[in-house]
């Protein structure tokens, strides 16, 4: 069957927003109910704090230190997460479609079958992340780092990957339907099995990379950079050694 036409999505980075500092009764009544949408919680330090389940709905958390927190299916669609720290945070099917987490820190943070339709992550540290079964549909992931990172099984179709890190990051049976990863590092990649219909791979670095039984049909590869790749079909691409 074939798929529809449809463009991928460009996106691009918004402005931050000023530094300012928390509401103080906000971050109180997040504790205490743990419910706070719409909340300003801008800059608040809760380092390890337990907020699972949360409904943060469009809160503002620019900048905040989430370190090693639990927020565990926390409701963040449309929360402004911008510049946050939430390294090692456990985000377990958290719900932040069309979040802003734009320069965000989530090295090592756990986003398994977590919901990011839509979400800025330009320029955001994903480096060691796992991402099993996450769902990065239309996300904006332009010159994020994922070095590392564990998307097995994600879908990231039409999501915009430009110029992103993705060395040794693991993509096996992921769905790349119509994804943008131009210029991309893709160097060591798993790629085997996973879906790149239509996927715009131009100048992208596929040296070492594994597409044993990818899916390429009408993805584009100009000036893509081989060597040492294992095709789909199992030979060893050195062309661009």
């Amino acid at each position: 069957c074939g798929v529809a036409e449809v463009a991928v999505s460009v996106f691009r980075p918004t402005a931050m927003p000023p530094a300012q500092a928390e509401n103080p009764s906000h971050r109180q009544q997040l504790l205490i109910s743990n419910e706070c949408a719409g909340c300003d919680l801008s800059q608040t330090v809760l380092v390890r704090a337990r907020l699972n389940q949360a409904n943060l709905r469009r809160a503002n958390l620019a900048g905040a230190q989430l370190r090693e927190s639990s927020l565990v299916r926390a409701n963040l669609t449309e929360a402004a997460l911008n510049q946050a720290d939430l390294s090692q945070a456990s985000l377990v099917e958290a719900d932040m479609t069309q979040a802003n987490l734009q320069g965000s820190r989530l090295t090592r943070a756990n986003l398994n079958r977590a919901t990011l339709i839509q979400a800025n992550l330009a320029g955001a540290e994903l480096n060691g992340a796992q991402m099993i079964e996450a769902r990065l549909f239309e996300a904006n992931l332009q010159g994020s780092q994922l070095q590392d990172a564990n998307l097995l099984r994600s879908n990231i179709s039409r999501a915009n990957l430009d110029g992103a890190n993705l060395s040794q990051a693991d993509l096996f049976q992921t769905t790349l339907i119509r994804v943008s990863l131009r210029g991309a590092n893709l160097s060591g990649a798993d790629l085997r099995t996973s879906r790149l219909f239509e996927a715009n791979l131009q100048g992208a670095n596929l040296t070492d990379a594994n597409l044993q039984d990818a899916s390429l049909q009408g993805a584009d590869l100009t000036d893509a950079i081989f060597c040492n790749t294992r095709m789909p079909d199992g030979q060893i691409n050195n062309a661009g050694c």
